[in-house]
């Protein structure tokens, strides 16, 4: 009798380890819900959007915030992952130097609170698009920033934030997605000409 309820014990501990029970760990207020599926990557040409050309995604909206004849700051929202792309274009005047030191300060920022970054050069000669990705590892406030340039008459500057607490480790997967995205918007960049 006793050996019979052992193992009648022992085969209820084996059968209630080995369901597979979904588990659940709640997120702190302001961590961002991944959801376990992201939207298909759809692309939709843009045009002219201050002297530019390039694809976005379908789920993204763009909305300008200032507009004048040496500058253009807009946004590109992506609102099922709750972040924004923060991009300027500016119209250089032979002050490429200056404003590429610019945009590295304001990286360098975020930097000192990053655990490590790397940089990727994406440079596309036949259109004239050079630019460098850096991606920040850790706890920071801005994941991925890019400076794209014609070197000439052009610069396009661009971050990601996202609209919830910089945790990291649960934003890696939004921050993958969202890289492919501003990768495909650098290889799909094309600068319009310049009126005379």
């Amino acid at each position: 009798m006793k050996n019979s309820v052992v193992i009648l014990l022992a085969f209820f501990m084996v059968s209630a380890c080995s369901e597979e029970e979904e588990r659940y760990t709640p997120k702190r207020y302001g961590d961002l819900r991944v959801s376990e599926t992201f939207p298909e990557k759809k692309y939709q040409e843009t045009k002219n959007i201050y002297g530019a050309n390039y694809s976005l995604p379908q789920y993204t909206t763009l909305k300008l915030k200032q507009q004048n004849d040496s500058i253009c700051n807009y946004q590109i929202d992506f609102p099922e992952r709750r972040a924004t792309l923060y991009m300027t274009l500016l119209k250089l005047n032979g002050d490429l130097q200056e404003k590429i030191e610019q945009s590295n300060k304001i990286t360098h920022q975020h930097l000192i609170k990053a655990d490590d970054f790397r940089d990727t050069l994406l440079l596309y000669p036949e259109k004239k698009v050079y630019s460098q990705v850096y991606n920040l590892i850790g706890n920071v406030a801005s994941n991925v920033q890019f400076v794209c340039t014609d070197s000439t008459d052009n610069l396009l500057r661009g971050a990601l934030y996202f609209n919830v607490a910089p945790n990291y480790d649960s934003l890696i997967p939004a921050i993958d997605y969202i890289k492919e995205d501003i990768y495909h918007l650098i290889k799909t960049l094309e600068w319009q000409k310049s009126e005379p």
